[in-house]
């Protein structure tokens, strides 16, 4: 009965592990010749194989492979990811770390830079239409550094630097229907004046206000002061993707980049986040396009919370004096 018992269950591991691989090849059709090619040169199913076909999948899902052509091919991109995300976590856990610890982490650093990407077009590419060129050329620049590196934190905050520099330049991403000609801001309660014209419902109340009648655009006698809401554009805007960078790189820094192994150049520079700053700027003017890129205020809170939590006497050191620096900065300043 125990040897029964024991043949069972290995067909039942078995069993389990084979269907662990189909449900890949189903969330990552293009694994699947490899995968199939991997299994027929495999003459056991154990762990040399499920870190073949790991990293199989893993290369399989990486963006410079995908064959991404143009803004509409992300979201097939995004929904194999996350279709095969319990699987790839459910594959690793059968890989013993301590048989192959060098290996397993490498996956893991793969895996976590592919959810890195995922969030990045998400967020960020989707809303601000940026095209694959774009991502391509990202992937490539960040394919040296470790997720965790200070570096590939520069090279982040650097971008997303310049892509807010280039909204505020140019609106980018925001269509010009939802910008308020008196604020030029995104409108949020749009309405339409007696000559047709759109605005933010504030603005030209306040526009009234100071006993103007005629329109701001044309400069014209307006017939009425009275205000239509416009609906379809409110509409229009509230169902419009909305570029959150400072919610994403919350995102990034404590889902993604955070644990306590980090080494003390990181930890300067996630310290100086919380302090409002970014690392990659040199001067005022440089500052200024980071206000909408650094996390919140109740996400600096939330890491400078993990960032006190460091257990190493380096890292601590590190958080401290950059503390002490960013805290003696502020009272100058005031």
């Amino acid at each position: 009965l125990t040897t029964i018992a024991s043949i069972h269950y290995r067909f039942w591991s078995l069993e389990r592990v084979l269907q662990l691989y189909m449900s890949l090849m189903d969330t990552v059709p293009n694994s699947q010749p490899r995968v199939v090619a991997l299994l027929g040169e495999s003459t056991a199913v154990g762990s040399a194989t499920h870190l073949a076909i790991l990293d199989a999948v893993l290369a399989t899902l990486e963006p410079t492979n995908v064959g991404l052509k143009c803004a509409a091919d992300y979201g097939g991109w995004m929904e194999s990811m996350s279709a095969s995300e319990a699987h790839i976590d459910s594959l690793m856990d059968l890989i013993p770390s301590k048989l192959f610890p060098k290996e397993r982490q490498e996956a893991r650093n793969r895996w976590e830079k592919l959810k890195f990407y995922e969030l990045f077009i998400r967020d960020v590419a989707v809303p601000l239409a940026l095209e694959p060129p774009y991502i391509l050329e990202m992937v490539k620049s960040m394919r040296q550094y470790n997720l965790r590196s200070a570096e590939s934190l520069h090279d982040l905050l650097g971008r997303l630097g310049q892509l807010n520099r280039d909204v505020i330049a140019s609106m980018r991403g925001i269509p010009s229907e939802f910008i308020c000609p008196i604020t030029t801001e995104r409108m949020v309660d749009p309405v339409i004046t007696a000559d047709g014209h759109t605005y933010e419902r504030e603005a030209i109340e306040d526009w009234f206000a100071t006993g103007q009648r005629t329109s701001p655009i044309t400069n014209e006698p307006l017939a009425s002061t009275v205000l239509r809401p416009n609906t379809a554009l409110r509409a229009k805007i509230a169902n419009t993707v909305e570029c959150d960078m400072s919610r994403f790189m919350e995102t990034v820094i404590l889902d993604l980049i955070f644990d306590l192994n980090l080494d003390p150049p990181v930890l300067r520079d996630l310290t100086m986040i919380v302090a409002g700053k970014s690392p990659t700027a040199t001067d005022v003017a440089q500052q200024r396009y980071f206000e909408g890129v650094l996390p919140t205020e109740s996400g600096k809170i939330a890491l400078l919370r993990e960032l006190l939590r460091m257990p190493q006497p380096a890292q601590i050191a590190a958080v401290e004096a950059q503390l002490a620096v960013d805290l003696g900065a502020a009272v100058q300043a005031n």
